[in-house]
């Protein structure tokens, strides 16, 4: 795919925004009359969180199971109740031709194996794709997954599980409706790999502020600063650094903080004019206001941290998360709309993360799109 100019990033992103309808937090809307087929690929014997993604749903089938392990393949075949196995993805979706394919999650350990064969296997095969993040290790590959997607009119959902839990969806609108006055600034806080457990940092940002206009960022490892040659293959692509410290500016002047480290809390804090919004960042948040427009407790105003109530009566942790995730496929397929969780909000994702190295190495902040579209810590190996 051509690279976009900030004109067309910004209308791109503005569509895909559009289209996307603002849920209420609630159970998922009933399923589609519509029967579908539905396979799944694994690597390692593992199927990750979004294995069994539509085993619930009374509209799909799960005909077959692809994992080069034989022994997790035959496990994951008999849990899912599919009937067909295969140690090669391509020859079952060749021979198969599903509706949906949930692709599972790559590991840390060994070399990494490309999800754009696998979408493009599915692309070509006219699949709709359920895939696990990082949906891709270059902006490169991510705009080439766009583009397959549009050639062969496929709809593509990547494992965003707290942008969709009910607390979530609902404090957005009560955010949106001036829970805390105007958003001001928002920080994010990851633990773990950047671009795994980062991943969802960056979701819940974009989430709440918008698509950004630049970052400035510092990539450190034990207290010094990296280069590209520290760059480190693992399971999810390139990655270098044990500390980042990011910041995001949006439309409206609002500012976004990230911070990631190996370890230490992972959670997430929205100030705004009228007070501030803080919680841990799990498949069901418990989420706390504080209506001081200080940001601090004191005699002042005698605010304290209330609970937000959650809604009621919903489902709710990681099992119904990847169940809503697998409603946002069906719905972008059915509406031929994109959905919250689409391969161009992971784009955006993606490039929002390797815009922290980016900046970090050219020693200055980059704007959005990113021009260079390979990894910045040099050519996948």
């Amino acid at each position: 795919m051509a690279f976009q100019t900030r004109r067309e990033f910004m209308k791109t992103s503005s569509l895909v925004a559009a289209s996307v309808p603002l849920r209420i937090a609630q159970e998922p809307s009933p399923t589609s009359p519509r029967k579908y087929r539905a396979c799944e690929i694994g690597q390692r014997g593992d199927h990750g969180h979004m294995g069994g993604a539509f085993a619930e749903f009374p509209n799909v089938a799960v005909v077959a199971v692809a994992n080069p392990d034989e022994k997790g393949r035959l496990q994951h075949a008999r849990t899912v109740k599919a009937s067909r196995t295969y140690a090669d993805y391509r020859e079952m979706l060749q021979k198969e031709k599903p509706d949906f394919v949930v692709i599972g999650p790559n590991r840390p350990t060994g070399l990494p194996v490309g999800r754009l064969e696998m979408i493009q296997a599915a692309a070509e095969a006219g699949t709709h794709v359920l895939v696990d993040k990082p949906h891709a290790r270059s902006l490169e590959e991510a705009d080439q997954m766009i583009a397959l997607a549009e050639k062969h009119k496929i709809k593509g959902v990547t494992y965003n599980p707290v942008r969709v839990a009910p607390a979530v969806v609902h404090l957005k609108k009560l955010v949106d409706e001036g829970l805390i006055g105007d958003l001001l600034e928002i920080q994010v806080r990851g633990v773990e790999h950047l671009l795994h457990m980062g991943w969802h940092c960056i979701y819940l940002l974009r989430y709440f502020a918008g698509e950004p206009l630049w970052c400035s960022a510092s990539v450190t490892q034990r207290g010094k600063e990296i280069t590209a040659k520290d760059g480190r293959v693992d399971g999810w692509g390139l990655a270098a650094g044990d500390s980042i410290h990011a910041s995001y500016a949006f439309a409206g002047g609002v500012q976004g903080h990230f911070v990631w480290q190996v370890r230490g809390p992972y959670q997430m804090t929205l100030y705004g004019s009228k007070g501030v919004v803080h919680f841990l960042i799990t498949d069901d948040p418990a989420i706390y206001h504080f209506a001081d427009p200080d940001w601090a407790p004191g005699k002042k105003s005698g605010a304290e941290w209330q609970r937000v109530e959650a809604p009621k009566n919903v489902q709710t942790g990681w099992r119904a998360n990847v169940k809503r995730l697998a409603e946002e496929l069906i719905r972008a397929v059915e509406t031929d709309g994109q959905s919250a969780a689409s391969l161009y909000e992971a784009r955006g994702i993606l490039e929002m993360l390797l815009a922290v190295y980016t900046s970090h190495l050219q020693g200055s902040r980059v704007s959005f799109p990113l021009k260079d579209r390979g990894h910045p810590l040099g050519a996948l190996r």
